[in-house]
């Protein structure tokens, strides 16, 4: 205390909770993403193109690029994205680190797709394993806002 005053102050902090317009699946294959993506598209009956790579900052500043592919389906108001999750300097999200690639659901996703997606996708010969991942754990939500950008 000083002056007999209490100078302490007070701290706001202002919470503020992201609309994620996205559902995310964790993919892990150990096969490059053109094969992945070539399997997907032949056991899902997908059409999956790759579109100009995703591109995002570390903690350091440096930009990384990831590779992006894209399919939309306009009967369900459905838009697919599916990146890698590494590059030569690291990962998009570091706190998945067993996760190679992330699978992201935009639109008309009904309750219960992710997991519908999930279970599909295990039946890929090449995928190892597959599960859906709540937004609210992914540390690095903010980099993945401009993902359909």
């Amino acid at each position: 205390m000083m002056n007999g005053k209490d100078s302490s102050k007070k701290v706001h902090r202002l919470k503020v909770d992201l609309e994620f317009p996205f559902s995310v699946i964790g993919i892990s294959s150990h096969e490059n993403d053109y094969r992945l993506i070539w399997a997907i598209n032949e056991n899902l009956n997908v059409n999956f193109v790759k579109i100009e790579n995703f591109r995002a900052l570390d903690v350091t500043g440096s930009e990384n690029e990831f590779s992006r592919y894209f399919f939309e389906d306009p009967d369900r108001y459905l838009s697919l994205y599916v990146l890698s999750n590494r590059c030569d300097n690291g990962y998009l999200l570091p706190e998945y680190r067993m996760v190679d690639y992330f699978l992201f659901l935009k639109g008309g996703t009904k309750p219960g797709l992710p997991e519908e997606m999930a279970t599909k996708l295990k039946q890929v010969e090449i995928i190892s394993t597959a599960f859906p991942i709540e937004h609210k754990k992914i540390k690095s939500l903010k980099k993945l806002l401009h993902l359909d950008g």
